[in-house]
Order: C-alpha cells, then sequence, then structure tokens
C-alpha cells in the first residue's frame, strides 16, 4: 500500500492498479559506477545515490576550465538520465537565474569524445524543492562518460544520480512538481522505443486486488511492473483561520471539497 497511510485519518482510497512491461534497463536504481575521477578530490559515491550529508561546493568558473566528473562502468552502459539535485538550492540569491551549463559527453573505445547534450540548467524559483533531470539520446558501446558544469555564480550541488532508464526532459516542471522554465533545448533525445511504457501493454488489473491488497493475477512471460495508485488525506490545514474555523484543507477544484 503506498505511505503515508496508516494513520485513520489519512483515509486511504485505492484508485487503479495498472500493470506494464518494465521498460528497458529501468531497475529504478541510479547507476553505480566502477570508477570515477573529477577536477576536485571528492570522493562522489554518496553523491551518484543521493545520500550525501553536505553539498558539493563549486567556485564559479568559465566555459575553457569547467568543472567536471568522469565516471567509467564495468561494461557498455547507456546513460538516458542524468538527475541533479534541486536548481533552487544550487545557488539561492539566483535561482530565477542560475547561470549553470551542463555538458555531457561520452568517451567512445578510441578516446575520442562525442558530445551527447549541452544545455543551460532553466530558469527556476524560491520554491522549487524538486531534482532535475536531463535526458540524454542513447549512446552504444560505450562504458565512460564525463559531466561537464560551468557556473556563472557560486554553486553547491547535492547529488549527481546516473541512470539507463529513460526520463522526460525536464519532467518535473511539465508534471507541475516545480515552477521552472521548460528548456527546450534538446528535449526530444533519440532513444530506444523500449525504453518507455507502451500504451497498448498497459493493463487494469484493479479487480484482480483484493480488500487486503492481494493480487490474483498470473503475469505473462517477461519482467512487469506493477503500479498501485491510491489517494491519502495530506494532512494540510485551511489559514491563516480561527480554532473554530481550522480543519483539514479541500480540494478547491472539486465542488464536494468545497461544499463538504
Amino acid at each position: 500500500m503506498p505511505q503515508p497511510s496508516e494513520e485513520d485519518w489519512r483515509d486511504y482510497k485505492d484508485i487503479t492498479v495498472l500493470a506494464f512491461p518494465t521498460p528497458l534497463d529501468d531497475t529504478g536504481e541510479p547507476l553505480i559506477p566502477q570508477s570515477f575521477r573529477s577536477s576536485q578530490e571528492i570522493d562522489w559515491q554518496d553523491y551518484f545515490v543521493g545520500k550525501a550529508e553536505k553539498p558539493i561546493r563549486f567556485q564559479p568558473t568559465l566555459e575553457p576550465n569547467p568543472h567536471w566528473v568522469e565516471v567509467e562502468f564495468p561494461q557498455a552502459t547507456v546513460l538516458r538520465a542524468v538527475e541533479f539535485s534541486s536548481i533552487n538550492f544550487f545557488n539561492h540569491p539566483q535561482c530565477h537565474e542560475p547561470g549553470v551549463k551542463v555538458r555531457v559527453e561520452a568517451i567512445l573505445p578510441d578516446g575520442s569524445v562525442k558530445e551527447v547534450i549541452t544545455t543551460d540548467v532553466p530558469q527556476s524559483n524560491s520554491q522549487d524543492n524538486k531534482p532535475f533531470t536531463l535526458a540524454c539520446p542513447d549512446v552504444y558501446g560505450v562504458n565512460k562518460y564525463r559531466i561537464l558544469i560551468i557556473n556563472k555564480y557560486n554553486m553547491a550541488l547535492s547529488s549527481l544520480q546516473l541512470f539507463s532508464a529513460a526520463r522526460k526532459n525536464n519532467w518535473e516542471s511539465e508534471a507541475c512538481w516545480s515552477l521552472r522554465s521548460i528548456e527546450r533545448n534538446a528535449a526530444f533525445p533519440v532513444q530506444d522505443k523500449q525504453a518507455f511504457i507502451a500504451g497498448d501493454h498497459l493493463y487494469d488489473l484493479s479487480a484482480m486486488m483484493d480488500k487486503e491488497g492481494n493480487l490474483n493475477w498470473t503475469a505473462p512471460a517477461g519482467d512487469w511492473t506493477i503500479l498501485r495508485i491510491g489517494h491519502v488525506n495530506t494532512g494540510q490545514k485551511n489559514g491563516p483561520a480561527p480554532p473554530e474555523g481550522t480543519s483539514f484543507e479541500c480540494s478547491k477544484l472539486s465542488p464536494s471539497g468545497a461544499e463538504a
């Protein structure tokens, strides 16, 4: 059952249970490099898994001398998404214009360099507390990548996660999880179609789950992802209001919510 839902006041209700063939290379986990090196003496391991205790701080730099980290995997690995920490926390006073450019390069087996993507980090705001995802086109036969950062202002980076799973470019903004500009540059990279969910292979299993959450379904051959979706009371209360007028916030987009 999706969490949080344990407290009675959460009033959890199921919406649907869906199943689809697991997209290509989508393990749900970030890639862990076999080795790395960078322009600074930093142990990047905790940053690659999003568990660093304090951010890396970069001094302002220019394009001829960028900050960089180079990662190497034990075998050829397709890098489809690079996830940075929140733009807002890059450099809070300048979050509306972060002044950061990112370039991702693939280092080919012969030592030559192939540019994967170069883009400016989009405008953001002080309420943007979500990660920022860059989508990268597929490059095959490569086990080494370099991520370069050119920052106009002092910059803090709390995590840098790499994925073979496909993620839509800057999806956090298009999903309205954050308020930031839509960065169109390289927004539609060429990626394997199998890395995405096929609409004609999406199955509704809602009727096959009992009240205890047990699923009675025989999956076809292959790897499948099962997604249980529900909704809860978030606990948000209205305000400012006097005590007798304070309670859980309603959905102002729902007539029944406002009436209740």
